[in-house]
């Protein structure tokens, strides 16, 4: 993407670069002077070693017991399935207490389960759904969305279960690496039970990298004081607390 071409039609962008991006950290500076810095580690399955030589022995104990109780199938159609998951999605607010802009609004999971490359696994104990997960296939890499249980799959391990599936499926469909995403939040480097998880199923690790530049200075400035926001780093420094 030619930055430049497209300036006067942004004031200000930022993105998180892809972990399989082929870059270098120089050129990375170049296109973001304004911000360009080590954010977090994603979890990154590459698919060249049986996973039963690098899944840890308590994910695959767990995979194990799940499938026991727990049939995971994917979605022909995942569209079909926005009302289930939506219902799932609720109970990981509730169970998570999920707020503000980290919580998805029910409306836009039917743009998320239409997108081209879109892969969903359902678990069912017996004939109730009990659990999902959401990937996206590109070419020869997937990357995971989101997954979400309710109470009857997290009683049966179903997590467990939907990713191990996950990882047999696309092994066969000539996948040769996955993206599992990082911990929650928004801190690097931070310690919590979901970046435990993942990293218990992954055999590599990359880092991605925060990136900002502002292309229009005087709207940006106008916009910044106009927000009282203070200098404290944070990009685009209008959007200061945001999170909060």
């Amino acid at each position: 993407m030619d930055l430049k071409a497209l300036s006067r039609q942004w004031i200000a962008l930022s993105l998180v670069t892809d972990p399989f991006g082929e870059f270098d950290h120089q050129e990375l500076s170049a296109c973001f002077p304004d911000v360009c810095m080590p954010f977090k580690i994603h979890h990154i399955i590459n698919l060249n070693q049986p996973r039963s030589a690098f899944i840890s022995q308590h994910h695959q104990r767990y995979a194990r017991k799940a499938l026991k109780t727990v049939s995971i199938d994917v979605c022909e159609y995942p569209n079909a399935y926005l009302k289930e998951w939506t219902k799932l999605y609720h109970d990981l607010i509730k169970r998570h207490d999920i707020k503000g802009m980290t919580r998805f609004s029910d409306s836009i999971f039917s743009v998320h389960l239409n997108v081209p490359g879109s892969v969903v696994f359902k678990a069912m104990v017996e004939d109730r759904i009990t659990g999902m997960q959401i990937w996206y296939q590109i070419n020869d890499k997937a990357y995971y969305h989101l997954g979400a249980c309710n109470d009857e799959g997290y009683a049966n391990h179903a997590a467990f279960g939907l990713f191990w599936t996950a990882i047999e499926y696309f092994e066969k469909n000539d996948v040769l690496r996955l993206n599992l995403g990082s911990g929650a939040g928004t801190t690097k480097g931070k310690e919590d039970g979901l970046t435990r998880f993942k990293r218990g199923w992954a055999n590599d690790s990359q880092t991605v990298y925060f990136c900002g530049v502002v292309s229009q200075s005087t709207p940006y400035q106008a916009m910044t004081y106009s927000s009282t926001a203070k200098s404290n780093g944070y990009f685009p420094a209008y959007r200061t607390g945001e999170f909060s």
